[in-house]
């Protein structure tokens, strides 16, 4: 079979998180800084912190999703923590939802919806995939078309 991608999108936290990940990185950094030049030896004690707090930052500003439909398998991925491969042969049906991930399961990312793993990044359009035994997926998505078609160009019985 092919590995070829029939679907892909990429997934990013919304653009107004990224922007205010970003600015509170750089006023840490002013901060750091600012305490370096003032203060060397408080600087140092707070140098853990600093390592933790830049760490979570770098974290959040490269992470994202990645959702792909093969010849084979729906992938999903949120880079670099997370990744599952679904056997296309496996689903039995699939459709349109609404997911708001931070009011349903209380972060951006993968978790739990309703009993199903989801994979949502910002709140909107998404597709359900139950599987033959029984377990679910759903996945946050610009593009829900995209992922129905490229499934059921594979598997038009769904």
């Amino acid at each position: 079979m092919s590995d070829v991608a029939a679907f892909q999108e990429k997934l990013f936290l919304p653009a107004p998180l990224q922007w205010a990940v970003r600015l509170g990185a750089i006023v840490v950094a002013g901060l750091v800084v600012y305490a370096a030049v003032t203060e060397p030896m408080s600087a140092l004690k707070g140098t853990v912190g600093l390592v933790i707090g830049l760490g979570v930052t770098s974290l959040i500003l490269v992470i994202h999703g990645v959702v792909e439909v093969t010849a084979a398998e729906l992938r999903l991925r949120l880079f670099p923590v997370w990744r599952k491969r679904v056997s296309l042969r496996e689903v039995s049906t699939l459709h349109r939802v609404e997911v708001n991930p931070l009011a349903q399961m209380g972060v951006l990312g993968v978790g739990q919806i309703d009993g199903a793993t989801a994979l949502a990044l910002r709140k909107g359009d998404a597709v359900q995939v139950t599987m033959r035994n029984g377990h679910k997926y759903t996945v946050g998505l610009q593009r829900p078309e995209g992922l129905l078609s490229a499934v059921r160009a594979v598997r038009p019985d769904l």
